[in-house]
């Protein structure tokens, strides 16, 4: 199956809860490469929201964590719901800080670097698509060609960082969940630049 031909069929269909407790007990790393079981991330909140990432020298997802930690309605909604907010991404762990520091994001941060947890989920892997022609918000004005660059000489610039990204087919999407752990919403991306507008995934959060 080539990157940008044959799509995989890829829907929006919510995991079943049997579904969503298997892959909550599936683990994680934090910065410090310490593994923790993803629903012990969850505890205590009333929605949580875990955004999937793709490599971590990607400039999309990097341009769309940034959006969400500086658009306003969505922090105000995501704090007086008590939601959190955790980004999932696949490199190396030691990239985590690195990443965080980039995105100008105080959101959590883990890597699933076995792909375990994108996996059950239904990730798209192998196919990257075709972008849609309209350029989403997050990219502020920029081209897919200046984000790109941006992208190569932040991972030039990152020491041995650059080779441990993660793997650069495999895609990302969000997920919402309630404090039972049901599933609320969730998306799996078709292409490089399909991350859920921020006011789309704040009206999942208001309790």
């Amino acid at each position: 199956m080539g990157l940008f031909s044959n799509p995989p069929p890829i829907n929006d269909d919510l995991p079943s809860d049997e579904s969503v407790q298997k892959t909550l007990e599936l683990r994680v790393q934090d910065g410090a490469g310490v593994p923790h079981a993803l629903g012990s991330l969850l505890k205590g909140n009333e929605r949580t929201i875990l955004v999937f990432i793709r490599h971590h020298h990607c400039g999309a997802c990097m341009s769309y964590v940034t959006t969400l930690s500086e658009n306003e309605t969505f922090k105000q909604t995501t704090e007086q719901s008590k939601t959190k907010v955790i980004v999932i991404g696949h490199g190396s762990f030691e990239g985590i800080e690195w990443y965080k520091k980039n995105a100008e994001s105080s959101f959590e941060m883990y890597v699933d670097e076995s792909k375990k947890v994108h996996e059950a989920l239904g990730f798209n892997n192998r196919y990257l698509g075709k972008p849609q022609d309209a350029k989403p918000d997050y990219f502020k004005g920029k081209s897919m060609g200046q984000v790109t660059m941006v992208s190569v000489k932040r991972a030039l610039f990152s020491g041995g960082l650059a080779l441990k990204g993660g793997d650069i087919a495999l895609l990302g999407g969000e997920m919402v969940l309630d404090k039972d752990l049901h599933c609320l919403f969730v998306h799996r991306m078709r292409d490089t630049q399909d991350h859920t507008p921020a006011d789309k995934l704040a009206e999942y959060v208001i309790v």
